[in-house]
């Protein structure tokens, strides 16, 4: 239960770090490329050091080399672009409060793929948790100064509950490969990074050009892209470890720590204040997934 603690209290602050880069560094496909290149060199250089004989020995069918390849552009290239790019128009806390209604998105891709049963107390649930976030979506910055434009905050919701829609996509693809094959952590995100790099830096071209060369950026980058890359780094190899272990549901039954610690953060390092409405949301988020939740455990 305490690694599940530290995965949210990462997550968050990756959020945050994510909102400090886009305030001052409007690259989203930029910093995407770097946090996911930067990732797959150092967990391909710590296979090769020292997993020598299981990388060597490294081996898939096609189908796992599609379940990896899948899951390496989805969340490493388009999830993690995407979230950049939100996070030059979205408030960190609402995008806290947003990640936290994974365990519906994924219930509700899998009902739609013949993989989920969804009894009336679990619509309950997923109604209940839509509706907690209502509250935290009209809100403007919760307490804190109001810099984003209104409109411009709306799209960057939306831009954050789609990419949310694709990670949660994203690890049903994982959970599927890491059921039918077993292979070090390590190596495995290393390869998947690695594409979303590779995906990520077509995107750059795409984007930018040859003008790539010329970026300005704040002189406080290095620090904040190490800490983006640190945070990242740690959140996917959390929460892969944690995969290999407990069921989707119950690590994404942990999701409103998510919204929690973004919370608090944003009361400690931004000066928000933590706002009725705000206690109140995740309040109702926390008991659309109580009950979302306790069915889940009764489906065989």
């Amino acid at each position: 239960m305490f690694v599940i603690i530290v995965l949210y209290a990462v997550f968050s602050a990756m959020t945050f770090i994510n909102s400090s880069l886009m305030a001052t560094n409007p690259y989203p496909f930029f910093v995407g490329m770097l946090r996911a290149l930067g990732s797959s060199v150092i967990l391909l250089s710590y296979s090769w050091f020292f997993l020598r004989k299981q990388t060597m020995q490294f081996s898939l069918t096609k189908r796992g080399w599609l379940l990896l390849l899948t899951y390496g552009v989805l969340i490493h290239a388009f999830v993690m672009c995407g979230f950049s790019y939100s996070m030059q128009y979205a408030d960190p806390v609402t995008v806290c409060f947003i990640v936290a209604s994974g365990p519906f998105l994924t219930a509700i891709i899998q009902y739609f793929r013949g993989q989920e049963y969804l009894t009336y107390k679990k619509v309950i649930g997923l109604l209940v948790g839509f509706v907690g976030l209502i509250p935290i979506l009209m809100l403007s910055q919760h307490g804190g100064s109001d810099l984003l434009n209104p409109e411009l905050k709306w799209w960057g919701n939306l831009i954050s509950l789609l990419s949310m829609l694709v990670f949660s996509y994203g690890w049903i693809v994982l959970k599927q490969f890491l059921k039918e094959f077993s292979h070090p952590i390590q190596l495995i995100n290393g390869i998947a990074m690695l594409v979303g790099g590779l995906i990520s830096a077509v995107f750059v071209y795409f984007v930018h050009g040859l003008s790539v060369f010329s970026l300005k950026f704040s002189p406080d980058f290095p620090v904040l892209m190490t800490a983006f890359l640190a945070s990242s780094l740690l959140t996917y190899m959390l929460y892969v470890y944690l995969l290999s272990r407990y069921s989707p549901t119950f690590i994404s039954f942990a999701g409103f720590l998510e919204p929690a610690f973004g919370l608090f953060y944003g009361a400690a390092f931004m000066g928000y204040s933590v706002t009725g409405n705000a206690l109140f949301a995740l309040l109702i988020l926390f008991s659309g997934l109580y009950i979302f939740y306790l069915e889940e455990l009764k489906t065989p």
